[in-house]
C-alpha cells in the first residue's frame, strides 16, 4: 500500500516543473507552471493525495547561476579573520575569485586568537577586538555582510562561532554572517573566496530562497522543504537561506546523481547539448570500499557516487565511437539528448534512450536525493586513542545529519578516511568522515519550512 509520497519541484528561469514520487520512487505525476503555489496544488488535487501523506518537498532551481551572470553592483562586505598572525593568511581572495563576479568592496579587519589544536574548546580570542570590530561595522551602515575565517577553521569551528556570536551582539542588527568552517567542504584552499562569493549571494539569492520556502510551507502547511545541492544530495531550505553558494552549479550531473541516488540505475552515461557544446555526464558507482574503523563505528560495505563531466568533439563519428566504447564497458544505461538523436541517424542503430532535457530530471532529483554530510576532526594519537578521534568525528558528523533533517535510523558511514597531518606535532591525524541518509519523515518530529 502506497502511504508516503514525495514532491519535487525544479526551477528553471521561472518554469517549475513538478513530480510526485511515491515511495518506490516511481513518477505518479508531472505538471508544469510558472506559479509554484499553483504547481503545488495542482499536484496535491491531481494526484488525490492527503497533504499529510506527503513526507517532504525537495527543490532543484538555476537562481544561483541566473543570480551570478546578471551580477552588476557588489555592496560592501567585512571579511574578519583569526589567527596568530595576519601573515597566516597570505594568499588574497581576489586570486582565487569566481570571474563571473565582480569583487565587492572589502572592508578588512583581523582579530589576535590561537586555539589548542588538541582541544578545539581551548582557545584564546581578544574579546575587546571583537567587540571593536563590532561597533564598527555597527556603524557602518553601508557593510550588507560579514564573513568570518579562521585557521583550521574546518577542524575546530568553535572559535568563529564564538566570534559571530559577539558579533551578532555587538553590531545589533539582521546582517548576513558566513562562516568559513561551513564551506571548508568546498575547498580549503579556496574557502575566503567562496565565502566572499557566499556574502554576495545572500544579498540577492537567499531572498528568493525563503519564498520559496514561505510559499511551500503556507501551500502545504509546514511541509519539510530540501534543495538539491551541487554534489547531488539534499540540503535543508534553512541551510540553504544560508549559505546558498552550496546550490551554485546545480548542473545536469548532480540533477543525474540525485536521480539515481535512490533508484535501480547504478551506472548511467548521458550525451547531450550545452550550449555550443556536446558533453558526456556520467553517475555511477565507484567500486566498492570496505570502510574500516573501529567497533563503535562497525564495519560497513558500501559504494558511493561520483561523477564525470567532460567536452567531446561534436561530429557524428566521433560521438558513435564514445558511444561504442561505453557499451563495451557493460552494465550501463547509456542515453543520448534527443536532438542528437534526430540529427545524427547513425546513433539511432547502437540501441541507446533517448531522453529529452527537461525538468523533470532535476524534480526526480530532488524529490529522491539523499542527506550527506561531511565532518573533519583533528585528533592526536598522543592525547587521545584512534578510536576515539574516529569516534568523535562521527557524532560531528551526526550532529549536522539532525540538524539537517535527516533520519537516524537511515543514515550509514560511506567514506572514513585517517589522513596523517605531517606539519603538525603529536601524531596528528585528520579524520574525515561522510554520513548520508533520508530525509526524516514529518510525524517522527516536528515539521519546519526552513
Amino acid at each position: 500500500m502506497i502511504s508516503v509520497y514525495r514532491i519535487g519541484i525544479e526551477e528553471l528561469s521561472g518554469i517549475f516543473s513538478g513530480i510526485v514520487v511515491d515511495n518506490r520512487d516511481s513518477i505518479l505525476l508531472r505538471e508544469t507552471s510558472k506559479d509554484l503555489s499553483y504547481l503545488l496544488k495542482l499536484l496535491v488535487k491531481d494526484g488525490n493525495i492527503h497533504e499529510k501523506k506527503i513526507d517532504y518537498v525537495g527543490l532543484s532551481t538555476d537562481v544561483v547561476g541566473r543570480a551570478l551572470n546578471d551580477q552588476k553592483t557588489s555592496l560592501p562586505v567585512a571579511i574578519v579573520r583569526a589567527g596568530v598572525s595576519e601573515n597566516n593568511f597570505s594568499y588574497k581572495p581576489g586570486e582565487y575569485f569566481f570571474r563571473s563576479i565582480k569583487m565587492p568592496p572589502i572592508h578588512s579587519f583581523f582579530i589576535k586568537g590561537s586555539m589548542n589544536l588538541t582541544d578545539g574548546r581551548n582557545r584564546v580570542l581578544d574579546l575587546r577586538k571583537i567587540q571593536e570590530i563590532g561597533r564598527s561595522i555597527r556603524d557602518n551602515r553601508e557593510i550588507k555582510g560579514i564573513g568570518i575565517i579562521g585557521l583550521f577553521s574546518n577542524f575546530f569551528p568553535e572559535m568563529e562561532e564564538e566570534i559571530a556570536t559577539e558579533l551578532r551582539r555587538t553590531v545589533g542588527r539582521g546582517i548576513p554572517i558566513t562562516l568559513s568552517s561551513a564551506l571548508s567542504q568546498k575547498s580549503l584552499v579556496y574557502r575566503e573566496s567562496f565565502l566572499l562569493s557566499n556574502l554576495l549571494l545572500t544579498q540577492t539569492v537567499s531572498m528568493v530562497l525563503s519564498k520559496y520556502t514561505e510559499t511551500v510551507s503556507k501551500t502545504l502547511k509546514n511541509r519539510w522543504v530540501y534543495f538539491l545541492k551541487n554534489d547531488g544530495s539534499l540540503l535543508s531550505s534553512a541551510t540553504a537561506i544560508r549559505y546558498p553558494i552550496f546550490l551554485k552549479d546545480v548542473t545536469m550531473v548532480s540533477k543525474i546523481v540525485g536521480a539515481v541516488s535512490s533508484s535501480k540505475i547504478r551506472n548511467l552515461d548521458l550525451i547531450m547539448k550545452s550550449g555550443n557544446r556536446t558533453v558526456q555526464m556520467s553517475a555511477y558507482d565507484s567500486r566498492p570500499i570496505m570502510i574500516k574503523v573501529r567497533s563503535s563505528l562497525r564495519q560497513e560495505f558500501g559504494a558511493f557516487f561520483y561523477s564525470v563531466f567532460k567536452n567531446i568533439n561534436s561530429n557524428e563519428n566521433n560521438i558513435h565511437s564514445v558511444l561504442i566504447n561505453l557499451q563495451k564497458k557493460g552494465d550501463r544505461t547509456i542515453v543520448v539528448d534527443s536532438e542528437l538523436l534526430s540529427k545524427f541517424k547513425k546513433l539511432q542503430s547502437l540501441g541507446v534512450f533517448p531522453m529529452q532535457i527537461d525538468g523533470f530530471l532535476g524534480a526526480m532529483g530532488a524529490a529522491s536525493a539523499p542527506i550527506r554530510i561531511t565532518a573533519d576532526f583533528i585528533g592526536s594519537t598522543q592525547f587521545q586513542g584512534r578510536k576515539e578521534a574516529l569516534e568523535e568525528a562521527k557524532n560531528k558528523a551526526m550532529q549536522k545529519m539532525v540538524s539537517e533533517g535527516a533520519d537516524t535510523s537511515t543514515t550509514r558511514v560511506i567514506q572514513a578516511d585517517e589522513i596523517p597531518v605531517s606539519y603538525l606535532p603529536w601524531f596528528v591525524l585528520r579524520n574525515k568522515i561522510s554520513i548520508e541518509g533520508k530525509p526524516v519523515r514529518p510525524e517522527s518530529s516536528k515539521m519546519r519550512g526552513g
